[in-house]
């Protein structure tokens, strides 16, 4: 009996639901085809992104070999070795690179250059006046704004947990413009770090050069012409390496003309045919528990 009495009450569940179906067919089947028609329209006209990605390798530099020995020296030295960064080291590591990357005013200095600002937001620019419009809808876009949106909409920069590679991703709507600025941010970021190194380089050796000349201890004079001899190598590594914190293993090419990556058009399609669906059963839904909506001859 109980039994009969569960398979009953699902089967009028079941007609209940077909029923309702029936009843508000025309509106989930309107709804529907208004998202789909929706996202066809998006598919077809939005403007297709390509993606250039430049594969990268955290180059090996003397800077690493000499990390050990500036470590010794800043023992031996105490305090002062501290105050001249001995201890500290100066290895690019991969984080240091991406940081770099990332960073607002690399990124601000790279967007003014190649006049990505007017690009990103096309609608607050006036290119007959070629500047900002600045109005109740319109306003001025600051460096540091369009680095930011950069950041978020343009780069991707990739890792991996256990490799030492870096996969810098450029998405742009003009694929040689995407290959072009993915190329320059690689090479951009090894001039700023070499410049970074050679600075510190120049800093370390000078202070290195004082100390020498401060000291008559023969164990502390050794280590000091050892280490000597390391910044002078980090330093000529900086200048005549062009790939000094990151070495290319692939460059960026221009993508193929099909080759883009959005928009996803039958996914587009999909997800709009879904949302209008659900759009469709909640409204429905909403009309049917509506007071004098229970009819079905006033759903028809």
């Amino acid at each position: 009996m109980a039994t009969t009495r569960v398979i009953n009450s699902v089967t009028s569940h079941d007609q209940d639901l077909a029923t309702w179906l029936r009843r508000w067919r025309r509106l989930i089947l309107i709804s529907c085809a208004i998202g789909l028609l929706g996202s066809g329209v998006y598919a077809v006209f939005v403007p297709e992104r390509y993606r250039a990605e430049v594969v990268c390798a955290v180059a090996d530099t003397e800077a690493r070999a000499g990390a050990s020995g500036l470590g010794a020296i800043a023992s031996k030295l105490g305090p002062i070795g501290g105050l001249a960064g001995l201890g500290a080291g100066g290895s690019q590591e991969r984080e240091e690179i991406i940081a770099q990357l990332r960073s607002r005013p690399f990124l601000a200095e790279f967007t003014r250059d190649n006049n990505v600002g007017p690009q990103l937001f096309e609608f607050d620019w006036d290119s007959s006046r070629l500047d900002w419009h600045d109005d109740f809808f319109r306003r001025p876009r600051s460096d540091i704004e369009v680095a930011r949106d950069f950041d978020e909409r343009v780069l991707r920069i990739v890792t991996g947990d256990k490799s030492s590679l870096v996969r810098l991703q450029v998405e742009w709507r003009d694929p040689k413009v995407a290959m072009l600025w993915a190329n320059d941010l690689v090479a951009r970021v090894n001039r700023e770090l070499a410049l970074k190194a050679s600075a510190e380089s120049q800093r370390r050796i000078k202070f290195l050069q004082g100390y020498l000349a401060r000291t008559s201890e023969l164990e502390i004079r050794s280590a000091l012409y050892d280490q000597l001899a390391d910044e002078l190598k980090r330093l000529a590594s900086a200048t005549v390496r062009p790939e000094f914190a990151l070495r290319v293993i692939q460059p960026a090419y221009v993508p193929d003309r099909y080759d883009y990556v959005w928009p996803k058009r039958f996914l587009v399609l999909a997800l709009g045919a879904i949302g209008g669906l659900a759009l469709g059963l909640a409204l429905a839904t909403a009309a049917s528990v509506w007071p004098g909506r229970n009819s079905p001859d006033r759903a028809d």
